[in-house]
């Protein structure tokens, strides 16, 4: 089998590598933010930081000496499904030569993950703006920020860690909040921070970090009821998370600014999220309620001041990702069918891990992944595991194609528009599900718990799928009906590919 990943970026860690802005950290538990079959024991604090994670993943991957199986700083442009042989033809850029290359294999994995492609705000005058210019999502961290006068436009996850990271040292700070969000209480007063003791006690002590990780998920799973509207846990948590804000918002004006009325969890929960709303009240951080409307020379205007110019040395767009799952290259399928056209208008997909009608092509964190309500990883090794049984099975069976069939999918999307009726998701608040918009768009995280989505991939309906056999189904050669085949898997940020490795059928797994 020849296994090749290709990344945009010089080095793995997908969003890790990509987001380093200050203060940024996972809001999953980081004894839970690992492979299953891969735990960290020294963890330095409750939620990790982006440089910890990113050197977990590049440690995973030396470990294993994936390295050979991963081509970096290559950038795919284009895939294209040949009916005829049975294979996609992939195009792809190498940015150290600037050459396009063409790629092909027999199974396409579009691994380009859900937060890649950073969002600027689309308001007039960006380009006029002379200050410096930032995005949380590609952060120059090169940049001082001391004694500056700083603009940060947002109020999610981003911008919750990014305040009390650079309040202390900047001359002011004015945030821009279009829609605020439920926070939780922090941990400690260290942000959960693990002492030296704790530490070492994980490290000597292996199966405590097991039980930790157990009780971890069984807390995340026990209080999915949280995200079904009007149910006592929802209305329970509401009221607490409500009358702790207001404890430390003693300003009438600003509970009406920064206490929300919608459901909690219909924008993700901010674990920590007490230091930035402390923070929200020092005396050089300003409030600026409402959207960004334009840019100026010196800085920019805001739908709750009019016209007034709000001017600042630095902008920092925590604005965020193009959550629209449509994707950043071409997929060109069946009769000329184009994947970037049709989920521009309508998302479809199948569980996280199928596009309806493409052949021999896999969607890792696709439409309707699980991304809300537990640690992605446990996902993720679930879609692998489910893409795995399929590539076994074209390894052993003379299969030309096998796609996802059309009907499989719309019912699946009916099922998931009933269920979110019930939802938080479906609330009034924009979120990343719904792309950030209003409108009828179902949205496409997993409807249910993640215990949930691990039961309806363990075994794969086949059902579902249409499979196109070359010649005489019941026949093949010794070694299976392809002996040695390709598999190509896109991944990371904002696309992949990587280094090819030819071994026998069955030996390689795509991991």
């Amino acid at each position: 089998m020849n296994a090749t990943s290709t990344k945009k970026t010089p080095d793995v860690s997908g969003t890790w590598y990509e987001n380093r802005y200050p203060g940024c950290a996972c809001d999953v538990p980081s004894h839970n933010y690992v492979y299953s079959f891969e735990p960290k024991a020294n963890w330095s604090s409750v939620y990790a930081g982006s440089s910890e994670i990113r050197s977990y993943f590049a440690g995973f991957a030396k470990k294993y000496d994936l390295g050979r199986y991963i081509r970096t700083s290559h950038l795919v442009t284009e895939t294209q499904w040949d009916a005829e042989k049975g294979q996609w033809i992939v195009q792809v850029q190498d940015f150290a030569t600037g050459q396009t290359a063409s790629d092909w294999c027999h199974i396409l994995v579009h691994a380009t993950g859900y937060l890649n492609k950073l969002a600027w705000l689309k308001v007039p005058g960006l380009h006029d703006y002379q200050g410096i210019k930032l995005h949380s999502a590609d952060y120059d961290d090169t940049v001082p920020l001391a004694g500056r006068d700083v603009l940060l436009i947002g109020g999610r996850s981003s911008a919750v860690q990014i305040l009390p990271a650079t309040q202390p040292t900047a001359k002011s700070v004015k945030i821009f909040i279009r829609s605020p969000v439920w926070v939780l209480p922090d941990i400690s007063t260290e942000a959960g921070a693990f002492s030296e003791e704790q530490i070492e006690h994980f490290v000597n002590h292996p199966e405590s970090v097991l039980t930790l990780r157990q009780q971890n998920e069984r807390t995340m799973n026990s209080i999915f009821t949280v995200y079904l509207k009007n149910t006592i846990l929802q209305q329970q948590c509401k009221d607490l998370l409500e009358s702790e804000m207001k404890k430390l918002f003693q300003n009438k004006e600003l509970q009406e600014k920064l206490i929300r009325d919608f459901a909690v969890g219909c924008k993700r929960v901010i674990p920590s999220g007490f230091r930035y709303l402390k923070t929200l009240q020092k005396e050089n951080v300003t409030i600026v309620p409402g959207s960004v409307t334009s840019f100026a020379k010196s800085g920019c205007t805001s739908t709750s001041t009019n016209d007034q110019v709000h001017s600042g040395d630095v902008v920092i767009c925590a604005t965020g990702f193009d959550t629209s799952y449509i994707p950043r290259y071409p997929i060109l399928g069946p009769c000329g069918r184009n994947l970037q056209t049709e989920w521009a208008d309508s998302v479809s997909g199948y569980m996280g891990v199928g596009i309806p009608e493409f052949p021999n092509t896999f969607t890792m964190l696709g439409p309707w992944t699980p991304v809300s309500n537990g640690p992605t990883l446990i996902a993720i090794e679930a879609q692998a595991g489910y893409i795995c049984s399929f590539i076994d099975r074209y390894q052993t069976e003379p299969i030309h194609s096998m796609a996802l069939k059309r009907a499989a999918c719309e019912d699946f999307k009916a099922h998931v528009a009933s269920f979110m009726e019930k939802a938080v998701w479906t609330d009034r608040c924009r979120n990343s599900h719904n792309n950030h918009i209003t409108g009828n768009r179902v949205p496409t995280t997993w409807p249910g718990s993640t215990l949930h989505y691990l039961e309806a991939l363990r075994e794969p309906r086949a059902d579902d799928w249409e499979f196109v056999y070359k010649g005489n189904r019941d026949f093949a050669d010794g070694r299976g009906s392809h002996g040695g085949f390709r598999v190509l898997h896109p991944s990371n940020g904002r696309r992949a590919v990587g280094e090819s490795m030819e071994t026998d059928a069955g030996d390689g797994e795509d991991g």
